[in-house]
């Protein structure tokens, strides 16, 4: 009797052992090792990245200064009214013209909820007089700057003999993270 007795009760001690400290041990080491292998995904991963911005930091370094002051230029990072005042009057100046009516409005363009988009838009509004052709040579002018600048309004009235007063409403583009 003792033959079939003392396994049975080994059986059933291993098997509270097992099932009793033993179990929640292995789950937790099996918890861990998944947190474990995680990590190492995660360090892999880090490591990928790095490459990529050193591939492209290199790229990024062989562009000289006077591209990325272009650059700069088309898209600036700030949103900077003034400095857009000042170019766009300093392209009226090459034709004897003088911006005047001039109004800023920055923000988004009737938006409802969050703005998710990578750059803002500036709208300025602004009035010139001067001959057709004037105006014409000096919207061509400003349709070859280096900053991107979008005409959305154009309206005129006619003035005294080959006079018109044209008012316009262009929108310039700025990023609001460059990094």
């Amino acid at each position: 009797m003792t033959n079939i007795l003392l396994p049975i009760i080994i059986l059933v001690i291993s098997g509270g052992i097992f099932f009793g400290p033993t179990r929640p041990l292995l789950n937790s080491l099996s918890d861990k090792q998944a947190k474990i292998n995680d990590t190492r995904s995660a360090v892999a991963k880090i490591g990928d990245y790095r490459a990529s911005f050193d591939i492209k930091n290199a790229r990024f370094n062989t562009i000289n200064q006077r591209d990325k002051d272009s650059l700069d230029a088309m898209v600036p990072s700030t949103i900077d009214n003034v400095g857009l005042i000042i170019d766009i009057n300093q392209m009226a100046v090459k034709y004897n013209l003088s911006i005047k009516n001039i109004s800023i409005k920055s923000g988004a363009d009737n938006t409802v909820g969050p703005d998710g988009r990578p750059y803002g838009v500036v709208s300025l509004g602004f009035s010139i007089s001067s001959s057709l052709k004037v105006f014409q040579d000096f919207i061509q002018e400003l349709e070859s700057s280096l900053r991107i600048i979008d005409v959305t309004s154009l309206s005129f009235t006619a003035g005294s003999e080959d006079q018109y007063d044209f008012s316009l409403e262009v929108k310039a583009y700025w990023l609001k993270d460059k990094q």
